[in-house]
């Protein structure tokens, strides 16, 4: 597995930046799990964010670790549908399960970020390594 991939499995909360008129606005957010190429993240269709991802379309999330390492994910954003990869979500997520209780909830929204690229950094800034996503 890629040291990004590690890197976000170890440091699942960060900052995601989303548009709200044409101005960048960010809030703390979780990384869920990467699948097939894809970085996940949920939320619920009653937040701002939600809104904010339908509208833009696109988002950034970044998080850093305790010794200053860094990863930065940039893109477009994606809904998924899939009860199948909504369930799987939500075992990777206890606070989103504890929550939402089922994949099915009408207000459980999971999205991926693709079409951009993804970045893991050392302390210095120097690139350890990056992916098209």
């Amino acid at each position: 597995m890629s040291k990004l991939i590690d890197f976000l499995n170890e440091n699942k909360y960060g900052q995601i930046a989303t548009i709200k008129n044409n101005k960048p606005v960010m809030r703390p957010f979780q990384f869920v799990f990467e699948k097939d190429g894809k970085f996940y993240f949920s939320t619920s269709n009653t937040k701002d964010v939600y809104r904010q991802l339908k509208e833009s379309g696109v988002a950034g999330f970044a998080v850093l670790a305790k010794d200053l390492t860094w990863a930065r994910l940039s893109g477009e954003i994606q809904f998924v549908d899939s009860l199948e990869v909504k369930e799987e979500a939500l075992n990777n997520n206890e606070k989103a399960r504890a929550f939402l209780k089922t994949a099915d909830n009408p207000i459980y929204v999971l999205f991926y970020i693709h079409r951009g690229v993804a970045s893991l950094h050392d302390r210095t800034g120097a690139l350890i390594e990056e992916m098209e996503i």
